[in-house]
């Protein structure tokens, strides 16, 4: 049977076997002995896992041999054998043999040329499928491309939404374009993925921006089936990059169609504009109005210059937000902005661009942040210049694709030369018409000048040597009407009374003609002229040459010669009245005597030889205070004033020192420059006198100050308490007054004043005075009778200060509280004031026989808490600065 079996086994064209259950080949074929490489005897006994099987792998791991352990039917296994390279198909199924229990058949087939046949059949599917999503993708992109009126952020954000489904993991994938034009899509991953593609998107052969492609890491990382990168995915990069560079390039071509035909209208509607204004406004306006309707540009300005430079100020603007002029506004004018340093090209004439990158990130200047935010790309700035000068710029902003090129440009330069020649034309034909209305008014001013003057005027022809016109004030100034003058030749005959002069000064007049073609005057000799009713006048005449006309005005220095003969008279008498004169006269320049009169001559001792030229200051003392003095005096003429006096010691010839009083003023000397003369006294007995006087003035001062001391010294024996009182409280009074910035002699009265303001305690009872204790209500009113008793005493003397007054008053208060009268404010005099305070004082803070003194704080704390009420304000403030600032002390 096992023979036949055999038989039947090598008929079969797969390895065949017959094993038992431990796997042990109990029979094999032919086909089995080729494949194990072993004759098939040989192979009966083996292990037919180790034979037939993957070897690497153990029989209680291969699923064969595991089979055959569980299974109690026929099953099929595939297994991998030689690490993957050859796979093979194992059939087993139970056998039934009387010589072999539990023995299986086991086929073995070879299968690795259909596995490989399968699995390019697979991929031979998958990679159509993918080529179907690449045709899908570029077709969605060829569509897109395709689209009217696309922009070039709508198609490469529109390729970034279209390319993904392209790839093998469309929702994994990331795409984004990046370069000059920014970011669109995905943002790419920093750093970047190990899956990455990348292509350069060229226009015109320019790299201007970059395609990617990527897998995340995450995906990568996970081994998520297909996440790789084939070449046909960087096939379908380079096709894409390729119709993208197509379209921009398209895209371009129609923008520059489209802005050349736009600057053609432009150029076309500025021609217009240029014929049709009559000035510079109505062309800005013109201008603005063409750039507006035929420019297309999304923003655009003109700004004007008043220096022909830096800054600009905005005239007109289109497209820019109200809120965001001020910008604009400021980079216009701000030294700090790019537009300073375009300034220089512009005034050459000079047409600036500038572009504006989509990636601009620089938030140092605000208006070029808000262009890039308005999608602006470029700027086009052309100058408005006027016969070399500049008058201002116009801006044009620019969005889209393409830049201001060579042919844009040229027109744009066009342009501005227009507008400049029409600048020009216009300022050329505004200077004539200003120079028409010049001339005509300049003519309508002369003839009414001419008409009105009150200078005689006329108008001779040199060629003709006839009279063309006389004002009215000539014909009345000499008499004649214009017939009776009518030629050059009558005029000398009738009205110059020298014909020689007249013939002389004929003469000059046409020989200056060829001399002073430009019309400048001449000032004719001194001329007699004869008036029409015989009397003569003295003239002078200023010729104007125009062209062919002489225009003659005429001076009457008639009464000016007259006036000058007069003077000279006059001056001759004046100075023989100075040398006649009993006062001493000197006249000195730069500090030297030019003139002195006899007189001084005579007080000084000197003769004038010695005297003229001579030093000034020789002839004084060099004391530093006399010199001072007279260098203040010399200060004071030279700053303007009219007249200065002031004394100076002065040395006769004789050696005898005399004292000199002077008094000097600036005139104009006979050479007609400024001079300095001084009249000069001898007062030297009168200043004796003077010295005399005022000894006897210090003399009864002394004495006045002894008896108002010994009144003081009197007072003080009836009231033995108060000894030296007086004295101090003159004292005080006269350092408050001080303080108040009263001048030194009237503080010196008021300290007199003290010494006797309470002399009318001697009309108060010895008794009273000297009581130690509280005095009664009676004795306190007799107490208080002393204000006006003082007044009584001293009211019939004559003092220059009206010490009675002040004596009455001194008890008086501010707010009327006072005694003997009740006087309040300012009825009480500033002296008396004082006083009160000073009183006050001494009182409180002084030692007493009959109580200790209460101190200087005692006393200024009175003062302060009835400051205005009681006491003058600025009397009180004046004692409060005098103790707490400057230290004061009281007197002993």
């Amino acid at each position: 049977m096992l023979a036949r079996a055999a038989s039947t086994y090598d008929a079969v064209p797969d390895p065949t076997l017959i094993v038992t259950a431990d796997g042990k080949i109990h029979q094999a074929n032919a086909v089995a002995a080729l494949f194990a490489g072993q004759a098939a005897a040989q192979l009966v006994g083996q292990s037919s896992h180790a034979l037939f099987h993957d070897a690497e792998v153990s029989a209680a791991a291969c699923p064969v041999c595991q089979g055959m352990q569980t299974a109690k039917a026929a099953f099929q296994v595939e297994i991998e054998r030689n690490h993957g390279r050859n796979a093979i198909e194992c059939s087993v199924a139970p056998f039934h043999a009387p010589h072999a229990q539990n023995a299986y058949v086991q086929g073995v087939r070879d299968i690795t040329d259909r596995r490989r046949l399968a699995a390019e059949r697979e991929a031979l599917v998958l990679a159509l499928g993918e080529r179907i999503k690449e045709l899908r993708c570029i077709q969605a992109i060829a569509q897109l491309i395709e689209t009217p009126g696309l922009t070039l952020a709508q198609l490469l954000q529109g390729v970034t939404e279209r390319l993904a489904a392209g790839f093998a993991l469309p929702e994994q994938v990331g795409v984004a374009i990046t370069g000059a034009w920014g970011r669109f899509g995905n943002q790419p991953p920093t750093p970047r993925p190990a899956l990455w593609l990348e292509r350069a998107i060229h226009v015109h052969q320019t790299p201007r921006a970059q395609l990617h492609a990527w897998y995340p890491p995450e995906a990568s990382a996970a081994g998520a089936a297909g996440a790789s990168f084939l070449p046909e995915d960087e096939a379908l990069l380079d096709n894409v990059v390729q119709q993208i560079g197509g379209a921009i390039e398209r895209m371009q071509a129609a923008e520059k169609v489209q802005r050349l035909s736009n600057l053609y209208e432009m150029l076309s509607a500025t021609n217009h504009a240029v014929a049709h204004s009559n000035n510079q406004d109505a062309l800005l306006a013109n201008l603005y109005e063409a750039l507006l309707t035929h420019g297309k540009f999304p923003m655009m300005f003109i700004a004007l210059t008043e220096t022909g430079g830096f800054p600009l100020h905005l005239h007109r603007s289109h497209g820019i937000p109200a809120e965001n002029l001020l910008l604009l506004t400021q980079a216009l004018q701000s030294p700090q902005s790019p537009w300073y340093q375009l300034m220089g090209g512009l005034a050459k004439g000079e047409i600036q661009l500038h572009s504006i990158p989509a990636t601009y990130a620089d938030d140092t200047d605000p208006w070029l942040t808000f262009l890039h935010a308005q999608g602006i790309q470029e700027r086009a700035v052309m100058p408005l210049a006027c016969e070399g000068r500049l008058l201002g710029v116009f801006g044009l902003y620019a969005r889209g694709l393409t830049v201001f090129d060579a042919d844009e440009i040229r027109l744009l330069t066009e342009m501005a030369a227009e507008l400049s020649l029409a600048f020009g034309r216009l300022a050329s034909e505004n200077r004539l018409q200003q120079a028409e209305q010049k001339a005509q008014l300049s003519e309508y001013r002369f003839s009414e000048v001419f008409a009105a003057s009150p200078l005689p005027m006329q108008i001779f022809s040199l060629g003709t040597r006839r009279l063309l016109a006389c004002n009215p004030a000539l014909q009345q100034w000499l008499g004649y009407t214009p017939q009776e003058i009518s030629t050059l030749s009558i005029w000398a005959e009738r009205v110059c009374a020298d014909h020689a002069q007249c013939q002389q000064v004929l003469e000059l007049w046409q020989r200056a003609a060829p001399q002073n073609p430009k019309g400048e005057s001449m000032v004719l000799p001194e001329m007699h002229l004869r008036c029409k009713d015989g009397s003569k006048r003295m003239a002078r005449g200023t010729m104007t040459l125009v062209g062919d006309e002489a225009i003659i005005v005429w001076t009457d220095l008639t009464e000016i010669r007259q006036r000058e003969r007069v003077l000279q008279e006059s001056e001759q008498r004046f100075r023989n009245m100075i040398e006649q004169t009993i006062s001493g006269i000197y006249v000195r320049r730069d500090g030297r005597f030019i003139y002195v009169n006899p007189r001084f001559c005579e007080i000084v001792g000197w003769s004038g030889a010695d005297l003229l030229g001579q030093d000034v200051l020789q002839f004084t003392t060099t004391a530093p205070d006399n010199l001072a003095r007279i260098h203040r005096a010399w200060e004071q003429l030279a700053a303007g004033a009219r007249n200065v006096k002031y004394t100076l010691p002065m040395r006769r010839k004789d050696g005898q020192l005399i004292e000199l009083g002077l008094n000097a003023s600036i005139i104009t000397w006979d050479d007609g420059q400024p001079a300095t003369i001084v009249m000069a006294q001898n007062i030297t007995e009168r200043k004796r006198a003077e010295e005399q006087i005022a000894s006897y003035v210090q003399q009864l001062e002394g004495a006045m100050q002894g008896t108002l001391q010994a009144i003081s010294n009197m007072v003080e024996l009836r009231d033995p308490y108060t000894a030296g009182h007086e004295r101090r409280v003159g004292l005080i009074a006269g350092a408050i007054a001080r303080e108040m910035g009263w001048e030194a002699e009237r503080c010196k009265n008021l300290e007199l004043v003290g010494l006797v303001h309470d002399i009318g305690k001697i009309a108060v009872p010895a008794e009273i005075l000297s009581k130690p204790g509280r005095l009664s209500p009676l004795e306190m009113e007799l107490v208080r009778c002393h204000a006006q008793a003082g007044y009584d005493i001293l009211k019939d003397v004559t003092f220059a200060t009206p010490i009675a007054e002040i004596i009455r008053q001194h008890h008086e208060r501010m707010d009327g509280s006072g005694y003997p009268r009740g006087l309040r404010g300012d009825e009480i005099l500033p002296e008396a004031r004082v006083l009160a305070v000073a009183d006050v004082i001494e009182s409180m803070a002084a030692h007493r026989p009959y109580r200790a003194a209460l101190g200087l704080d005692v006393a200024m704390a009175e003062i302060d808490k009835n400051r205005g009420q009681l006491y003058d304000p600025e009397v009180a403030d004046a004692m409060g600065r005098l103790v707490r600032q400057k230290n004061y002390q009281l007197p002993d």
